[in-house]
């Protein structure tokens, strides 16, 4: 067996077992420490960049030499965004600036600058590597960095669709729950509106218990002496000056007395009637 084919058993076996332990990643952070700490038994690189593009959003993934490796949120650089465009792979000694934020680029020893746009359903990815002479990257290495790519992507999308699925649940549970207490708002305030209606039916009873009682009264008791004085004036003119003084005024101001007691009785109760409710309305406002 040459050395080529010892290379690649070697190399395919390490992708297999972090290909085991990408799937086994419980989150995103999670998903960038496993494949960090396995890149280098893949491939030679001084800086590894991956960056997603789903949703709208961008997430951008970078990877360095010594197993560092950093996470970003809608920060593409330049040359990303001209591969997601023109989707045109690029190999170039050039060396964009903003891999001086990775590295000290002049202390590579030639280092060369590799770029590739790959689409893989709802997933527009750009994939950069910048190596030089003491990390070697070639192009028999492109095969295992697409296969990489393809595992480490497949299991961000998994990861990052169940993170917006809790957040909508989470979402749906807030609106489920404010729902709830305002459901519980309206109940109390209905219930507090009927207490309002059963306090209001039972004081228009009360006043109309009250309005009976003075209408019997008036009906009644102001009636009979009321009659008794209009009998008496009636017949007071068959009587003479000293029958008139003896008898019927006598009568008369019996029955005056009565009808003056069952007038105060009707004030009275009126009264009491209006100071009762006066005081429930003071006390009402003075309670709210």
């Amino acid at each position: 067996m040459d050395i080529l084919s010892t290379k690649y058993r070697i190399t395919y076996e390490a992708f297999s077992k972090l290909s085991g332990r990408i799937s086994k990643a419980r989150n995103i952070e999670e998903l960038v420490l496993v494949t960090s700490k396995n890149l280098k038994y893949l491939m030679d690189f001084q800086v590894f960049r991956i960056s997603i593009l789903m949703d709208h959003n961008t997430c951008s993934f970078t990877f360095f030499a010594n197993n560092g490796s950093k996470i970003e949120g809608n920060k593409l650089c330049d040359f990303e965004r001209d591969l997601l465009k023109n989707k045109i792979p690029l190999n170039s000694s050039d060396i964009p600036n903003k891999f001086n934020e990775f590295t000290d680029i002049t202390k590579l020893t030639n280092p060369l600058f590799w770029g590739w746009f790959m689409g893989r359903n709802t997933l527009d990815i750009s994939t950069t590597i910048l190596s030089d002479d003491t990390k070697v990257f070639t192009k028999t290495d492109i095969d295992i960095m697409h296969l990489l790519v393809d595992g480490f992507t497949s299991k961000y999308q998994q990861l990052y669709l169940g993170e917006q699925l809790i957040l909508k649940n989470k979402s749906l549970e807030d609106a489920v729950k404010l729902v709830a207490d305002k459901n519980k708002e309206i109940e109390k305030i209905l219930g507090h509106q009927q207490n309002v209606i059963i306090d209001k039916t039972k004081e228009v009873k009360l006043k109309n218990t009250e309005l009976l009682e003075i209408s019997n009264i008036s009906a009644h008791n102001l009636r009979e002496p009321l009659s008794r004085i209009l009998g008496l004036i009636e017949i007071s003119e068959y009587y003479n000056p000293e029958q008139l003084k003896e008898d019927i005024i006598k009568h008369i101001k019996t029955s005056a007395k009565e009808l003056d007691e069952v007038l105060k009785n009707v004030v009275e109760k009126s009264e009491n009637s209006i100071k009762n409710s006066d005081n429930k309305k003071d006390y009402e406002f003075k309670g709210n």
